[in-house]
């Protein structure tokens, strides 16, 4: 089709059609796109949850983590999955053939760590979890994150801002929150508030703006004011163009 001719602008649109696109090219066994995202976003999202297996697992937690997402998510979606071992291991060689996952030094790991955070995103964005698992907010799995200034995240929640405008709003009033301790956390929160507002389709407003030009202007929590370049540099965030984003941050 025409629009298979360009790449996609829009973050996760490109890694969202990338996966798509090594999805068909090695489906020989017909799996359904849909069971193969709700499939992964669970591994991927276990994996960014554990302190130990972040960026490869072995075969044998590989396998339970896809064998736990067909138990506790199949009645969701009223599949029959099945769960045995031959199954389970045809599943893991599609992925590999698909160029989703790569076998390596005796691990598996994602093709890109970009396609984790994909899968990562999808799954919060949807909120892929059981009854028993599922929390009473989406924003309760990002925030945690934030909050310990987790920089394997940073991709995940820039993803999450682009497919999701109300995790968006969460996510920005969550990094822009006054009750901070700026001393402390500040260099994180403003490196992804820089990251966001670079990234085509994500747009500040001007309240937005405005409370993140007060933590560009802080000095060891005290003011400083620049009038005279005030108004000029929040023209330059307004544009919201990575040109001249980069040229401000710079």
């Amino acid at each position: 089709s025409v629009s298979d001719r360009f790449l996609p602008s829009d973050l996760a649109k490109l890694y969202g059609r990338s996966i798509e696109l090594w999805f068909t090219w090695a489906n020989r066994k017909k799996y359904n796109l849909d069971d193969v995202m709700i499939q992964m976003s669970h591994v991927a999202y276990q994996m960014a949850e554990s302190a130990t297996n972040r960026i490869t697992i072995d075969r044998d937690k590989l396998a339970n983590s896809i064998m736990e997402a067909r138990s506790e998510l199949g009645k969701y979606f009223k599949q029959k999955w099945v769960s045995d071992e031959k199954s389970i291991a045809e599943f893991i060689d599609f992925l590999c053939d698909s160029h989703l996952i790569i076998y390596s030094g005796g691990t598996y790991e994602f093709f890109h760590r970009m396609y984790q955070a994909y899968f990562v995103a999808y799954c919060i964005k949807n909120n892929l979890f059981s009854r028993e698992k599922r929390k009473s907010s989406r924003f309760e799995y990002i925030d945690e994150h934030i909050r310990n200034k987790e920089e394997f995240w940073n991709s995940i929640i820039l993803l999450i801002a682009i497919l999701d405008i109300q995790l968006r709003d969460e996510i920005i009033d969550e990094l822009l929150n006054p009750a901070r301790d700026l001393s402390g956390n500040s260099w994180y929160c403003l490196s992804i508030l820089m990251q966001l507002l670079m990234v085509p389709g994500i747009n500040f407003n001007e309240e937005e703006l405005e409370q993140l030009f007060i933590i560009l202007a802080k000095d060891n929590n005290t003011p400083k004011y620049i009038s005279r370049k005030r108004q000029d540099v929040c023209k330059v965030l307004l544009t919201c163009t990575e040109d001249e984003n980069d040229i401000f941050v710079n």
